[in-house]
């Protein structure tokens, strides 16, 4: 999965890993196939956001950022 990860980020586009799970945050904690390989990789990680939550982030990013989406993404995530 991280290899398609990379290739996907690669080419500017963002992939967020989130969870379902009723509460906490998703992040990366392990490596050798985990959520590490996947940051490596260039995925970011939601945190709290809920999947269905987070699909609008890289919606909103698309359309309106001129600074690349997966870019913009990770800024709103940071900041």
């Amino acid at each position: 999965m991280a290899r398609e990860v990379a290739r996907l980020t690669g080419a500017g586009v963002p992939v967020l890993v989130c969870s379902r799970v009723p509460c906490g945050p998703a992040v990366p904690l392990y490596g050798g196939g985990g959520g590490i390989d996947l940051v490596r990789a260039g995925a970011v990680f939601a945190g709290d956001l809920s999947p269905w939550q987070a699909r609008l982030l890289p919606a909103v990013a698309l359309a309106a950022s001129r600074l690349g989406a997966a870019r913009a993404v990770s800024g709103w995530l940071e900041g």
